[in-house]
């Protein structure tokens, strides 16, 4: 499989992108990629043209926006600029930011995204909704998100504990795959997690029992296809633990990784609309909204060749 040859950055120039862009400089460094920084100046109202130069008219508010934005992109590349990583600079405008940043990736043809994300919580994420959970939904490619943390350095935290959560349905091949892959070139451990969900609460109303209880040998045939995905899955083998607990899968996901003090979760995207992603929401998304680790979201199918390119690649990248 091809190595990254280009990462996109989406930047707002805020301290939670800067925390991402710092393992942007790390994968391009590494695979001496191009690198991509985006800016999309927020635009309002209608932008159509109604000159006859054609120019399309903009009010002062937008046009402080847009000085801003250069002026902003000038200050990054310039400091930047000794990291060996040659940043390619790129405003651009949209009422919202998500769909220009997907539209970029798709007709640049981009490897992977490394994008933060401010983990808002409550009304606030309700109103302001989350550039990167749009993105992680509907990208083609790959996406890293990043979460910005009070310790935050000029680097990017060293990868050596990758957790990896599991469904065991046959998706889950192509993501070991990703997984081994990425910690073989981090020199990392593996921690494959697969978590049991208790009973619905109308079940245990009826009968107070525990999954356990009626299917007793859930953990060890659980633990079972977990070793059959590990060693199925091909690529090369390296130090793993496998994990099977109970709980609420995204919370329970999360606690792991501070427990264990988790560097990376490795997880597979769900792709869902409608009605189900508004109500049941996706254990990924939720997980990349808390999770205080960076969060590599892989494009994977059932078939373990298939994983995606960009994470194989991304395994040669050492910290």
């Amino acid at each position: 499989m091809r190595p990254i040859k280009k990462i996109l950055h989406p930047t707002d120039f805020s301290e939670g992108a800067s925390a991402a862009l710092d393992h942007a400089c790390h994968l391009a460094r590494h695979h001496e990629a191009a690198l991509h920084v985006l800016h999309v100046v927020p635009i309002f109202g209608d932008s159509s043209a109604d000159d006859e130069t054609g120019e399309v008219a903009r009010t002062g508010f937008e046009i402080k926006l847009q000085q801003e934005g250069e002026q902003n992109m000038q200050a990054l590349v310039e400091a930047h600029s000794y990291r060996d990583v040659s940043l390619t600079p790129v405003l651009s405008q949209g009422v919202t930011a998500g769909p220009v940043i997907l539209e970029y990736a798709e007709s640049e043809g981009i490897d992977i995204i490394v994008m933060g994300t401010h983990g808002r919580r409550g009304i606030r994420h309700l109103l302001l909704g989350s550039v990167a959970e749009e993105v992680i939904h509907k990208a083609s490619c790959d996406v890293l998100s990043v979460r910005m943390l009070p310790d935050h350095g000029d680097e990017a935290h060293p990868i050596q504990r990758i957790l990896v959560p599991l469904d065991l349905a046959e998706q889950s091949r192509g993501l070991v795959a990703v997984a081994k892959r990425l910690a073989a070139g981090y020199g990392a451990e593996l921690h494959l997690m697969h978590v049991i969900q208790p009973l619905p609460y109308s079940v245990t109303l009826l009968t107070p029992t525990s999954i356990y209880e009626l299917v007793p040998e859930i953990s060890d045939k659980a633990r079972a296809y977990a070793e059959k995905l590990y060693a199925s899955a091909g690529g090369p083998e390296v130090p793993y633990t496998i994990h099977i607990t109970e709980g609420p899968v995204a919370k329970t996901v999360v606690e792991a990784a501070v427990d264990r003090q988790v560097d990376l979760i490795c997880m597979a995207s769900r792709q869902m609309g409608g009605l189900e992603r508004l109500f049941l929401g996706s254990v990924t998304e939720r997980v990349v909204r808390t999770a205080s680790c960076p969060v590599y979201v892989a494009r994977v199918s059932g078939q373990a060749a298939a994983s995606s390119s960009s994470a194989e690649a991304a395994a040669t990248a050492t910290s």
